[in-house]
């Protein structure tokens, strides 16, 4: 999909948008499963080969970006809510079940930068990508960093500036940095 066409569709008033979504998803390489959606202003939305999938009722607040490199997929449950300034990043598959809260400036990414040759620029070593996995009702409070391979279980909640290196169980609470589990729910 066009960027400026993205961009220019983020840009018109909520009211405007259902025609607009109906063509540019239809166009592009990202499926919406229903059209009760709210993008925000300026949100970048952009899939190469992959695809990026809207489940019903998901609110995206301004400057989100959801991205797809290559083969990326990216799979958002119902009725989630991402607010400003989030990314998601995939070069293979990032799932986030239903329900969830997303806080602002989180980024959720599945893949890293290669290293292992010290004799070669990292930057021409090429990426090494894991699947993330959200599970259901999961809230990521603000300014939270997830990395490549980590999955969050169902009803868990990961306090804010955590970073998220490792499987964080289901019904927790999960602080710091790295984040570890501090309390259970239930």
């Amino acid at each position: 999909m066009n960027r400026r066409r993205l961009y220019f569709y983020s840009r018109l008033p909520f009211y405007a948008l259902r025609l607009c979504r109906i063509l540019a998803f239809s166009l592009g390489r990202v499926r919406v499963r229903s059209f009760k959606q709210y993008i925000g202003k300026n949100c970048r939305i952009e899939a190469e080969r992959g695809w990026i999938q809207l489940d019903r009722r998901c609110t995206l607040a301004d400057r989100v970006s959801l991205i797809a490199f290559g083969k990326g997929v990216i799979t958002l449950g119902a009725e989630i809510f991402i607010n400003e300034s989030s990314r998601i990043v995939a070069m293979e598959r990032i799932d986030v079940g239903d329900n969830c809260l997303i806080g602002d400036s989180v980024s959720i990414y599945d893949h890293d930068h290669a290293h292992a040759d010290p004799h070669r620029l990292i930057r021409k070593q090429g990426y090494v990508a894991t699947p993330v996995r959200i599970g259901r009702n999961v809230w990521i409070c603000s300014h939270v960093v997830v990395c490549k391979g980590v999955s969050i279980g169902d009803n868990s909640v990961i306090g804010a500036g955590s970073v998220v290196t490792h499987s964080i169980p289901a019904d927790v609470v999960a602080v710091g940095a790295p984040a570890r589990v501090v309390k259970r729910r239930y």
